[in-house]
């Protein structure tokens, strides 16, 4: 059996009413306490794609993150960048030797002062 990604587009008119007891219209909006009246749809579009090996990224993160990056780095750069990021820090918050960033790793496991 397929799978297909569906994306269901529409465009809505939905009224919304109440009665409020209020010495201003702002204070009766705060008060507000809406009752769906009436859900009018004007149009709706489905789009359907199918679900294949190739396209399988129902959440849009192969497209939107470029992991081209992570190949150039070397083994090292690769573990000094997982380590700043697990710490919330980028690797160009650090030195071009990375000195201060195995500094920081040794006081991370508990190595250094």
């Amino acid at each position: 059996m397929k799978k297909y990604k569906l994306i269901d587009t529409s465009t809505q008119v939905v009224i919304y009413e109440c009665v409020v007891e209020a010495n201003t219209q702002d204070e009766a909006i705060k008060k507000a306490n809406w009752v769906e009246v009436s859900n009018d749809c004007i149009d709706n579009e489905i789009e359907a794609t199918e679900i294949t090996k190739k396209n399988n990224d129902p959440f849009g993160f192969k497209k939107a993150i470029d992991t081209s990056v992570i190949d150039k780095l070397t083994p090292k750069e690769l573990d000094e960048a997982m380590a700043a990021a697990g710490l919330g820090l980028s690797r160009s918050d650090f030195s071009d030797d990375g000195a201060d960033l195995q500094d920081l790793k040794e006081i991370y496991e508990g190595n250094g002062s």
